[in-house]
């Protein structure tokens, strides 16, 4: 139990560590956006969250909600809160994509694509840490995570399975 726990915190740490360097590098260049080095960033911190992490929050959030059914209103805040980071991920990804193939959008747009997503992920956190987390460790039990472990390893076998060739 407290390892799944210790993961998602340690997942956290390394989104707001990118989440800062994300900061520093559109803060540092005057302007002038790496588009490099930011969809370096961006590929990684989407990719971190999008793959497992989010699949884990949402399965934790399951079990959650089985032992307690008055938290079903925090559960699909939780999942609204993923959707929304999916959709301005998406939209980072996006603009990285039409910088390079040469349509970079302007800095202004970037740096204001970067801060919402910034604010989204730091927001979820937050809530994360200060409510997610501790729920999971008071009302999930070893076969409960047990079902998490599961329920991630499904998702990622089958998201590995659609991508390798027939």
């Amino acid at each position: 139990m407290a390892q799944q726990i210790a993961q998602l915190q340690a997942d956290h740490r390394c989104a707001v560590q990118a989440l800062d360097l994300l900061r520093t590098t559109l803060e540092e260049r005057s302007g002038v956006v790496d588009y490099i080095l930011l969809a370096e960033i961006v590929a990684s911190l989407t990719s971190q969250l999008d793959l497992q992490h989010r699949h884990r929050e949402d399965a934790i959030f399951e079990g959650i909600s089985a032992c307690d059914p008055s938290l079903l209103t925090l559960r699909e805040e939780v999942r609204r809160s993923h959707r929304d980071l999916q959709q301005l991920g998406d939209d980072l990804r996006l603009a990285m994509a039409a910088a390079r193939a040469g349509r970079a959008p302007s800095a202004e747009q970037v740096s204001g694509l970067c801060r919402r997503y910034a604010k989204a992920v730091r927001d979820h956190v937050d809530m994360a840490e200060e409510v997610v987390l501790p729920l999971a460790d008071r009302l999930l039990d070893g076969h409960d995570w047990a079902v998490v472990d599961w329920k991630v390893d499904v998702r990622s076998t089958c998201r590995l399975a659609r991508r390798l060739p027939a």
